[in-house]
């Protein structure tokens, strides 16, 4: 019954942006219960978001060792929020693909990820990271309004539970990776 109501609100919104908002909130609920003690109202809807921005995008297919081969995802030096996206994504997959989490700390180490995801507090590495990985299939993602404009992918910023993001989709188009126009079409700005 309630995820009758929650599809017939969703579809009745008149944004797209509110429509993922949407979806990330109604993702969150669903996810909360099953996150470590460390996890905050934020790591779900990060999680929330790297989960649906990866379904938008098409990777190369050589990028990935076989056709069963994991997501994965690299988290920039931050074990406990990299648990909190392995918990809250241990379930989901993408296309038929399971998810992997691991924690980065270089560029080498996130050579073997097709998401990196930075933290403000990682927001540095993040952007020296996605600089070195220019024109690699590695999706990069920094929750840092401006990273987009500096040389990633997709900055986000979260402000009380709610998602904005901008997209370099010329730093995608350079690292070989298709973003859906329905992703770009949320975006706060695409550069």
């Amino acid at each position: 019954m309630h995820a009758r109501v929650r599809a017939r609100r969703i579809r009745g919104f008149h944004s797209p942006a509110c429509a993922i908002v949407a979806v990330v909130a109604v993702f969150a609920g669903a996810a909360a219960p099953s996150l470590p003690a460390r996890a905050d109202d934020d790591d779900v809807v990060r999680s929330a978001f790297l989960f649906n921005v990866a379904k938008y995008v098409e990777w190369p297919a050589a990028s990935f060792a076989s056709a069963d081969a994991p997501l994965v995802i690299g988290v920039i030096e931050d074990a406990a929020l990299a648990e909190a996206f392995a918990v809250a994504l241990s379930d989901k997959r993408i296309e038929s693909r399971a998810i992997e989490v691991r924690t980065v700390a270089s560029v080498d180490e996130a050579r073997g990820c097709h998401v990196v995801f930075g933290s403000r507090d990682q927001r540095t590495l993040a952007r020296s990271i996605a600089h070195d990985l220019r024109g690699e299939p590695v999706l990069s993602i920094a929750e840092y309004d401006r990273f987009a404009r500096v040389g990633g992918m997709i900055g986000i910023e979260i402000d009380r539970g709610k998602v904005s993001f901008e997209v370099s989709r010329s730093e995608a188009d350079r690292s070989g990776l298709k973003v859906s126009s329905k992703l770009l079409r949320l975006a706060s700005a695409v550069r």
